[in-house]
């Protein structure tokens, strides 16, 4: 059987599993982001190759965020209205800062990215499967935590990538 099939199968006894309990609810959940997270980064390697293609590589961050934002919304209905959404596209490139704390700053981060932005992130994440390579193959720029000479350099590198490359940087210093 396909595997989608039974993903759609565990679903469903989630769902009635759900009705009784709201551990197994949560864990419902749990999957469908997971879910969402896994389509948003398969979804982004199928299309870097024509973002390289056409020199906009940075972007592959912006095509994540979005397949992750509206596959949350169809899969978990959460959405998320921006304010002022048109003045990130007006200040670029520059340098953003994001809070990232929970699971659901994913999904706000998905909805608002702008095009040629590239991510600050600690280096474990460049080996995470999936996420970590579309991020690698993105531009994405990783640092080791703690290490003071790798944060100059990431900032050094930052500046560079904003001036060079007409891209913006967006970090989350909390995650970072």
């Amino acid at each position: 059987m396909h595997w989608l099939a039974w993903l759609a199968i565990v679903d469903g006894c989630l769902a009635v599993c759900a009705q009784f309990s709201r551990k197994v609810g949560y864990y419902r959940r749990l999957l469908r982001f997971g879910v969402c997270a896994l389509f948003a980064s398969i979804v982004t390697l199928l299309t870097l190759p024509a973002l390289w293609a056409v020199g906009k590589r940075a972007s592959g961050n912006w095509v994540a965020g979005r397949a992750f934002y509206y596959s949350t919304l169809v899969l978990l209905g959460i959405s998320v209205e921006i304010e002022g959404e048109e003045l990130l596209d007006q200040a670029c490139p520059c340098v953003l800062v994001g809070n990232h704390q929970t699971m659901f700053d994913l999904i706000m981060l998905g909805r608002v990215f702008p095009k040629q932005t590239v991510i600050l992130a600690k280096r474990s994440v460049s080996h995470y499967p999936f996420v970590g390579w579309f991020m690698r193959l993105s531009d994405d720029i990783f640092i080791s935590r703690g290490n003071k000479q790798s944060s100059s350099d990431m900032f050094k590198k930052a500046s560079e990538e904003l001036k060079s490359k007409n891209v913006s940087v967006w970090f989350f210093p909390e995650g970072t």
